[in-house]
């Protein structure tokens, strides 16, 4: 038996042992995990360096940092299991894994560029729409936004008049970012929808929630908007074409 120089602090594992590569990936996985979060804080601080010239608050808040959650997660386990593989077959999925997670993030990136294109203006109000949050997880999302004030040309006809028109491109905009969620990210199946408006004494009132599935259609013979809005799974309350505020108990959400 070899004698043990007295400078080693400990004896090293044998080579088959698979101790080592565990070791290598759990530290991997750290650095991905830190990583991840350093892109999510820059991503956040961008967004609201750049809102924040606009309004006292930023306008978007996108939850980079969960879209990679999966991902980062599955190489924690994966990490644990490994006893002996090749260090090729390794380097393989971790190219794969942080391939999934950019793919995610220009997706998101993506829809939130479109979204601010396509609903800079709307049909029955040009006010913009303000996108509040987006949280990926999985396959399932989270997304809410304000929904836009009665158009400014409204101001001279009677309050009612302003008030159907604005909730009418509300429920518009419900449909149209369901659609455009689900065309941009193509991994995702279901989606929690909150919409919100400000009232007269800047309280802020739910008035649009539902959890929408990709699998959901409303038959093209369905002309009214409300009901196409139902069919996609949309929860609300009109009172003579005005949305009403939910009450908690109204807009509990499913999945």
């Amino acid at each position: 038996m070899l004698p043990v120089k007295s400078g080693d602090k400990r004896p090293k594992a044998p080579s088959g042992s698979g101790h080592g590569l565990r070791a290598r990936s759990r530290n991997h996985a750290d650095r991905s995990r830190r990583t991840s979060q350093r892109l999510a804080r820059v991503l956040g601080a961008r967004w609201y360096a750049r809102d924040s010239r606009r309004s006292a608050r930023p306008d978007v808040i996108v939850a980079a940092e969960s879209a990679v959650k999966t991902g980062i997660d599955s190489r924690d386990r994966e990490g644990d299991a490994v006893s002996s593989t090749s260090s090729s077959a390794g380097e393989s999925r971790r190219k794969e894994e942080e391939g999934t997670m950019m793919r995610h993030l220009c997706q998101i990136g993506d829809f939130v560029r479109r979204l601010r294109v396509q609903a800079r203006v709307g049909e029955l109000s040009r006010a913009p729409l303000r996108l509040l949050r987006l949280q990926l997880c999985g396959d399932t999302a989270e997304c809410d936004w304000m929904a836009r004030p009665a158009d400014a040309w409204d101001a001279d006809l009677p309050k009612s008049v302003g008030d159907r028109n604005a909730s009418a491109q509300a429920l518009k905009d419900a449909i149209a970012v369901r659609d455009l969620l689900f065309g941009v990210l193509p991994d995702l199946n279901a989606a929690a929808f909150r919409v919100y408006r400000q009232s007269a004494d800047s309280q802020v009132e739910l008035i649009i929630a539902g959890s929408v599935n990709r699998g959901e259609r409303a038959p093209a013979v369905v002309r009214s908007l409300a009901m196409r809005a139902k069919l996609f799974g949309l929860q609300f309350w009109l009172d003579e074409g005005i949305l009403e505020t939910l009450q908690p108990d109204e807009y509990a959400v499913n999945w």
